[in-house]
């Protein structure tokens, strides 16, 4: 499979008088979207993600039921990364996020979320305030694309603080 653009087909309903949106996303869309898993969270036997698809086809990377459940899963890294470890800047996340060691360019990972977030490397961030934000530029960085309306990023910042 290729990393080239994903075709995205919005499919619109009405269910007991609400609009429902779902997404269906191509197999030639690149990994993370192809995974639900836009954060590219790899697999580790310790983790057992909520959402998790119980089809894991590639064998480096979580596979997700849905976009809402890998975005939870970065939100949930991103606040144990926060509140844990203490991690409370792009400069101090990214380096953890994405280590050189796994063949990250972490200097260029750090500009590019700070270009996409319009947050400064250093600053402080603001939990829950700067969240999204961050989620959204670390999805453009690893997909080379940010496919997700704001509700579903918001939705998967609220599945991440649900018990």
């Amino acid at each position: 499979m290729s990393d080239s653009m994903p075709l995205v087909v919005a499919v619109v309903s009405v269910v007991a008088g609400l609009m429902v949106v779902r997404y269906l996303v191509t197999d030639s869309g690149p990994r993370g979207v192809r995974n639900n898993n836009p954060g590219n969270i790899k697999h580790n036997p310790a983790n057992k993600w909520r959402g998790a698809s119980t089809n894991q086809i590639d064998s480096t990377f979580v596979r997700f039921d849905s976009p809402v459940m890998g975005i939870r899963a970065m939100v949930k890294v991103l606040k144990t990364y926060y509140y844990q470890h203490g991690l409370t800047t792009i400069q101090q996340i990214i380096p953890r996020w994405a280590p050189s060691e796994d063949r990250n360019d972490v200097a260029a990972y750090i500009s590019s979320v700070v270009s996409h977030s319009g947050i400064k490397s250093d600053q402080q961030l603001k939990w829950p305030d700067d969240i999204e934000r961050v989620v959204m530029a670390i999805i453009q960085h690893e997909n080379g694309i940010q496919p997700y309306l704001a509700d579903t990023i918001q939705a998967g910042v609220r599945a991440a603080n649900e018990a």
